[in-house]
């Protein structure tokens, strides 16, 4: 039904691909850990870093090839948003 509504609208749904792929034992355990403290799944924080990386390249592509971490908000030219929880990093 909501394939059919897309279509008559004009919109398709996203087509998804799926991948396999083999970790080592301890960066399975790191992503388990880290997806647990964050309240996500595994393949949440691996769609993170993939976007990091794209972001990365398009800042690359555009002349900004840095990508760093500063102290001051203030500081920054650019902000990777949901990236990781800042607020329960500096509650700890």
């Amino acid at each position: 039904m909501f394939k059919v509504l897309l279509e008559i609208i004009g919109m398709r749904k996203p087509e998804k691909v799926r991948w396999t792929m083999t970790l080592s034992a301890d960066i399975s355990e790191w992503l388990e850990r880290t997806a647990r403290e964050e309240g996500v799944q595994p393949k949440d924080i691996i769609r993170r870093g993939l976007s990091a990386v794209k972001l990365a390249q398009q800042q690359r592509d555009a002349g900004r090839p840095y990508v760093g971490f500063v102290d001051d908000p203030a500081k920054l030219d650019l902000q990777f948003v949901g990236l990781v929880d800042v607020s329960a990093k500096k509650a700890a």
